[in-house]
C-alpha cells in the first residue's frame, strides 16, 4: 500500500476561532473545536461566539481587546456578555469569581474586603 500525503491549502475557518483550519493542522490544533487554537495563530475575523475560558468574556471579544482567551484571570469585567463558568478565585479572596459577579461587588477582579463594624461605647461620667 502506497501514502499519498497532500498539503492543505484552504483558507477556510471551519470552527470560527479565527485560524484557518490549514493552519490548524500545522499547529497540531483541532479545526473542528473552537477552543483547539493558537491565538497567536489568528489570522482572520473571529464568527465563533464561544467563552473557552468560562471567564464570561466571548474568545472574539477577547482577541479584540488583547486579552487572553484561555486565561479565565485575562478579561475586563466591562466585557462581560455570557455565563461566566470558569470556577477560579482571579483575586484570591476565597470567592470564585462566577460568585463575584452574581454577588454585591460585582467586580472579580476588585478583591473584596470584609466590612468591620466598630462599635464605640462613650461612657459619660457626671464628677460631682
Amino acid at each position: 500500500m502506497s501514502q499519498i500525503t497532500v498539503a492543505v491549502t484552504s483558507n477556510v475557518d471551519c470552527d470560527g476561532d479565527g485560524v484557518i483550519d490549514a493552519d490548524e493542522i500545522a499547529d497540531g490544533t483541532d479545526p473542528n473545536d473552537a477552543c483547539s487554537y493558537d491565538p497567536a495563530s489568528v489570522t482572520v475575523a473571529v464568527t465563533s461566539n464561544v467563552d473557552c475560558d468560562g471567564d464570561g468574556v466571548t474568545d472574539a471579544d477577547e482577541i479584540a481587546n488583547g486579552t487572553d482567551p484561555n486565561d479565565a484571570c485575562s478579561y475586563n469585567v466591562a466585557d462581560i456578555t455570557v455565563s461566566v463558568t470558569s470556577t477560579v478565585d482571579c483575586d484570591g479572596d476565597g470567592v470564585t469569581d462566577a460568585d463575584e459577579i452574581n454577588g454585591p461587588d460585582g467586580d472579580p477582579i476588585q478583591q473584596t474586603e470584609p466590612i468591620q463594624t466598630i462599635h464605640v461605647v462613650m461612657i459619660h461620667q457626671v464628677l460631682r
